[in-house]
Formats: structure tokens, sequence, C-alpha cells
């Protein structure tokens, strides 16, 4: 290979790279590496924090990348032998990013091999990690089907110019990552007042707040609610009754999917605040629309907590009951938004 083609094929490499978003310090795996097209421009945008791993069943293209990398100066790459194990001696969570390009000549789809390789590369890749895949000798879309089978989702793609069997041309990466696990769960008990409507709900996407129902909540005027524990839960509730105040989490549970993906809101829909990110709210309207109140615990009787100044309305599933203790639940120096002091005031006065 000429000089001219080898820089090149390591500019074109390394150009693939940083689109998949390969940075200093992290840790690659290069898996069917060859002689280190890919490799070597890896080994020098993750730098010396970082290290890329070659793995390759070619003894004679690792001893080339060995000679490539100690040419070119690199200490930070180690390559690895196989016979075709795809156990690989990796702790879980180890790797950022795993480069699969133009392997599928060897994993058919179908072969439980590639079904075992993806799930140790599942293993071995770090929570935020991703596969990237040079999807060639093999039916693009049953292999994305396979790999999402797998726990991956797609990330992203592009097409342009990558290096396929040592010379440049058109092809698409496809890069995925990890699925996060979902989490059950389980509802403590079920509220049960007086109020059949939210005093802040989401309308037209935007919230919309209700005075009178947060009237009716906040102050003597109401806002009495009886809290159901199941009756397995019934002994964690021991000492609850030594603590004036307590804090619920419950489940907005008429908050339907789609109102669970608006992304800004106008602060308790008043039209004058900024638009702000629904985590910079208390919008019961959320990916998971769990709401917490701090209450006055009035009594306990069994499994029943009953509770005044509850937001909740009927039917709302618990899911976890906390003391409240200002040491735990008001730290010093909080910082608020302008915009946030308007609205106390202006819930100050409505409770009045």
């Amino acid at each position: 290979m000429n000089a001219e083609l080898k820089d090149q094929i390591e500019r074109v490499c390394g150009e693939v790279l940083k689109k998949v978003s390969i940075k200093e310090g992290q840790t690659i795996l290069d898996f069917g590496c060859g002689e280190g097209n890919y490799t070597i421009p890896a080994a020098k945008i993750v730098g010396p924090k970082g290290k890329v791993y070659g793995l390759d069943e070619d003894g004679n293209k690792l001893k080339e990348l060995e000679k490539r990398a100690k040419s070119a100066g690199l200490q930070n790459i180690e390559t690895i032998k196989t016979s075709g194990e795809l156990n690989f001696e990796f702790g879980n969570g180890t790797f950022n990013v795993v480069l699969l390009y133009d392997i599928f000549w060897y994993f058919s789809l179908g072969d439980p091999k590639l079904s075992e390789l993806l799930k140790e590369i599942y293993r071995v890749l770090k929570p935020d990690g991703l596969i990237s895949v040079y999807p060639e000798h093999i039916e693009t879309e049953e292999l994305k089907q396979e790999i999402k089978r797998s726990g991956f989702h797609v990330e992203n793609r592009f097409r342009g110019k990558i290096i396929h069997e040592g010379s440049p041309e058109q092809g698409q990466i496809l890069n995925f990552g990890k699925k996060m696990q979902d989490y059950l769960v389980k509802p403590i008990g079920v509220v049960r007042s007086n109020y059949r409507e939210a005093s802040l709900t989401l309308q037209d996407q935007d919230l919309k707040l209700n005075r009178e129902i947060l009237t009716r909540t906040k102050t003597n005027k109401g806002g009495i609610s009886e809290l159901i524990i199941k009756e397995e839960y019934k002994d964690c509730l021991d000492g609850i009754e030594d603590f004036s105040h307590i804090v619920v989490l419950y489940w907005a549970h008429r908050v339907n999917d789609e109102k669970r993906y608006v992304a800004k809101v106008h602060p308790a829909g008043k039209k004058e605040h900024p638009l702000v990110g629904i985590f910079a709210t208390r919008s019961p309207a959320r990916p998971n629309p769990i709401c917490t109140t701090t209450v006055q615990l009035l009594e306990r009787k069994e499994n029943v907590l009953k509770v005044k100044s509850l937001d909740a309305i009927d039917g709302s599933p618990i899911i976890d009951i906390k003391f409240h203790h200002p040491s735990y639940d008001a730290p010093p120096n909080v910082k608020w938004p302008d915009w946030m002091k308007e609205l106390v005031n202006y819930f100050r006065e409505e409770l009045k």
C-alpha cells in the first residue's frame, strides 16, 4: 500500500469515527479489526488516556496492526487473537464503543453465533455505550431488527465515504445504543379523597391552574384525604405516627401517554412566565407522572393514614411515603428564578 493511499484511508476512517462520536479518554473494542484501518485512527482520537483493543482471528493481520501502531508511536493499542470464541475476557461495562465493521460475511442472520455476539457486546458495553455497525454482506433491515431484539435501539445513522476491504467507497454506518432497563413500579396503596379533578392539568399543550380546587385542597376549607395502604405493607408504617408531616409520592394516573411527551410549559399555566422544560416544573404531565407533596399527618389507624393538604385526586396510586424533616427537605442557600418567587407570592395571596 502506497503512502498516499494509507494517508487517505486513515483520514477517511478518522472522519467516520468522529461522526460516531469517539472521544478522548474512551475505551474502544474494534471487533474483527484486521490490519487496523479503524484501530489506528481510533487510538489517535482516544489519546494516551484511552485505550483501543483490536480483536481478530488472523494472527498475521494482528502482527501488521502491531507494526503500524509501533511505527505511529501508539502505546494505547492492545491486540487480541481469538479462535472464534465469543466470551470476552472483559468486565461488565468496559467499553464506550464497539466497532462491528465488515464482519457480517462471518455472522449471518439466524446464526446463533450472531445472537451470542450481540449478547456479549451488550454485557461489555457501558450503560451509555454504542455499537457502530457497517452492515455489509447482510440484509440491513433484518440486521437492525436482530440488534434491537438484543437490547439496543438505533441512535443515529449516516452515509458517506467509508473504508471497505482497504478501499474508499460510499457506505452507511448505523449506531446503536443500549436500551435502558425498564423498571416496574408497584403501588403500595391508593388515595381516597373528595377531589375528582386535579388543580393543575395539561390542556392544549400547556398547564392550566384551577384556583378553586387548589384553594380547597391547601387551606382549612378542606383538603382531608386518606391513604389506604395495602395490608402487605402495613408493618412498614410503624413509627410514622411519630412525625407531624410526611412526604407522599403518587402516580398521576390520568396523565395519558400523549401528555407524557410535552417538553415545555408555562409554570402554573401563567403566560407571563417564561416557557420552561417540564423538569423545571411540578407539572404532573411528565415522562413518568410521579408527583410529590408534603402533607400534615393527622392520624394513623392500622393501614390508613389521614392527611391534610394532599393535592392528589381520588384513586391516585401511592408510590411511596417518607417522613418530612426540615434538615432533610429544606437545604440552606436555595436558589430559584424570579418567576418562581412571583408564583410563591401569588399562591400565598390565593391561599389566604
